[in-house]
């Protein structure tokens, strides 16, 4: 089952995302940006709720940045 990701902002304009899915991956996934859309941590949840760090550059780290971008909103 697909679920809808989760976006709230912070007052600064950064962003968290929980319920990241991909079709590739167990789990999902929340990650912290900067308002520029930069990814700034990001954790995984596996289906047995377990919590670890997504390793900063790896492949998981890149989808999960890519996701964030599109959440970025541009400047007036």
């Amino acid at each position: 089952m697909q679920t809808a990701i989760q976006h709230s902002t912070f007052p600064d304009g950064g962003f968290v995302l929980h319920r990241i899915t991909f079709p590739m991956f167990a789990g999902r996934f929340s990650a912290w940006f900067a308002a520029d859309g930069t990814l700034l941590d990001a954790e995984a949840i596996s289906d047995r709720r377990r919590v670890s760090q997504v390793k900063r550059d790896g492949i998981k780290w890149g989808y999960i940045r890519a996701v964030g971008k599109r959440y970025v909103h541009p400047s007036s």
